[in-house]
């Protein structure tokens, strides 16, 4: 995901620029993995209902990653988000045959409909936005959102401590807890 081009401001496509797939090749590779996976094994157990549990802990924990990873593209523009926007939608449907209901999926799937809602929204009115404020989006994805439409001078925080969007993630996702994640970004 981080190796893409999401910067380009315009949404004017020249022939030779136009998408040819309806997602990223990221999500193309995981629709194809996740399909390929479901019918080649997991559709050969009987037990279900152990199944399904996991799968949906699965499904939640790729739409995690997927808006987390969303977040710390930088820098990102008007076409970026335009090509993340189809990328929200398909990998939800990408999920669908680990969990047929993403809906059901609590704070995951929740995050995945607030961090899309707030691709498009003006960046200096975040602050105020209901979603965040509801808690429906976690403040520090939110922070992280706002480090795209910085100017290069304001180092994210994975900059700021010499490390890679990897090795930042491996840190997130070893400090769950928000407040952590804010400390660490208040560092920044």
């Amino acid at each position: 995901m981080h190796d893409g081009d999401f910067s380009g401001d315009s949404t004017f496509f020249s022939p030779d620029q136009m998408p040819d797939a309806p997602c990223s090749a990221y999500i193309a590779e995981l629709k194809d993995f996740i399909s390929r996976m479901h019918t080649s094994h997991l559709i050969n157990y009987e037990c279900r209902n152990y199944l399904d549990e996991r799968l949906s802990t699965m499904a939640g924990r790729i739409l995690d990653l997927f808006v987390r990873l969303v977040s710390l593209i930088r820098p990102l523009g008007e076409r970026g988000k335009l090509r993340l926007a189809s990328d929200f939608t398909q990998v939800e449907f990408a999920v669908t045959p680990l969990c047929s209901r993403p809906t059901e999926l609590g704070s995951s799937y929740q995050h995945l409909k607030a961090f899309k809602s707030l691709l498009f929204s003006d960046y200096s009115s975040l602050s105020s936005n209901p979603l965040i404020a509801a808690r429906k989006l976690p403040l520090s994805l939110a922070i992280h959102f706002l480090f795209s439409a910085a100017p290069e001078s304001l180092k994210s925080p994975n900059q700021r401590a010499g490390w890679s969007v990897r090795q930042y993630s491996k840190w997130l996702d070893e400090h769950p807890s928000e407040e952590d994640r804010l400390a660490m970004i208040r560092f920044s």
